[in-house]
């Protein structure tokens, strides 16, 4: 979703955008081309040499300006591959997940990213670091100056663990909101493209009552953002957008990966961070909930907190510095 999102700023500019990778979901995969966007399966291990002289071929045969790279197979010795391909090279990562980097320009949108751990890269490779970069698709562009209303008593719930949720705690979830002694309560729970559980949570929801919905494939979660009171979220590419919304949350970490961010948020008080969801448990994360439901003024800061973080132009920010004319430094 992060790299669809530079795809649309990069298509706003007068760019156009080619996507290769192993093979995505009927859903993303329709996404795609929905968004004019031709995509280009890989038959060969992600990161593998294979792969990386696939790819530079492809760009060689698109005459591609940008290589953007997203994942933490592509090392080094990736990145030198695909450099060759006449194309400059951008990785989108995390927190330094990768090590070492030879890329022209690194893209870490995460609050807490920090230069040293980059320290390993090019002596000309550009670091963009932070929510001021942060990737949102075109969909969060009209809420850029909407301003959030907090109720006393939250009511409202939005459920989304990502894109998979491999170990279904959004189940977890479900089980703990049937807990939650609240008046009026709603939820909206999202299953992902690739979550694999979908009958279970539907068998699950369809049990929770006529407060409970779940939603697949969604293509306006923006909306249920901002209908949403309160999030149980994972510590992923969401937490940007959830931030430009205003829309206070309890995050949940999935992956490794997501450990930094939710850190930094609950740091931050812009979210509560619950820790690993495999360490959770129903009654733990029932209360949480009750307790965020119930506390507005915990709400209306939190909210506060996190539109400082995300102005909802980053997207835009990053492909103003790829179309910048490149310059060399030397001593005179």
């Amino acid at each position: 979703m992060r790299c669809l999102a530079l795809a649309q700023a990069w298509q706003d500019a007068g760019g156009e955008v080619r996507h290769a990778g192993t093979a995505l979901p009927p859903a993303l995969s329709a996404r795609l081309a929905d968004e004019r966007i031709v995509s280009t399966v890989l038959d060969a291990v992600p990161g593998s040499p294979a792969d990386a002289a696939r790819t530079a071929a492809l760009a060689r045969e698109c005459g591609a300006d940008w290589l953007v790279i997203d994942g933490y197979q592509f090392g080094a010795d990736y990145q030198r591959a695909l450099a060759a391909s006449g194309a400059r090279v951008l990785v989108n990562d995390d927190f330094g997940s990768i090590g070492e980097y030879v890329a022209d320009a690194i893209l870490d949108q995460n609050l807490g990213a920090r230069e040293n751990a980059y320290a390993r890269r090019g002596a000309t490779t550009q670091l963009l670091l932070g929510p001021r970069f942060a990737l949102l698709r075109r969909e969060f562009t009209r809420w850029r100056d909407w301003s959030r209303e907090t109720p006393a008593e939250g009511r409202r719930i939005l459920v989304t663990l990502g894109g998979s949720d491999p170990d279904n705690a959004t189940l977890q979830v479900i089980e703990a909101l049937r807990q939650v002694k609240v008046d009026g309560l709603e939820a909206v729970i999202v299953a992902g493209g690739g979550n694999p559980h979908r009958e279970k949570l539907a068998a699950a929801v369809r049990a929770a009552g006529s407060g409970f919905r779940l939603v697949t494939d969604v293509s306006n979660l923006d909306e249920l953002m901002a209908w949403a009171d309160l999030a149980v979220a994972a510590g992923g590419s969401t937490s940007w957008e959830r931030a430009l919304l205003g829309l206070p949350g309890l995050v949940v970490v999935l992956a490794e990966n997501q450990r930094g961010i939710a850190q930094a948020l609950g740091t931050a008080e812009c979210a509560i961070d619950l820790g690993w969801a495999r360490e959770l448990r129903v009654p733990q994360l029932a209360a949480a909930i009750t307790a965020a439901l119930r506390d507005g003024g915990w709400r209306a800061r939190a909210a506060e907190q996190s539109r400082r973080l995300v102005d909802g132009r980053g997207a835009e920010r990053v492909v103003e510095t790829l179309t910048q004319t490149a310059c060399e430094v030397r001593c005179a």
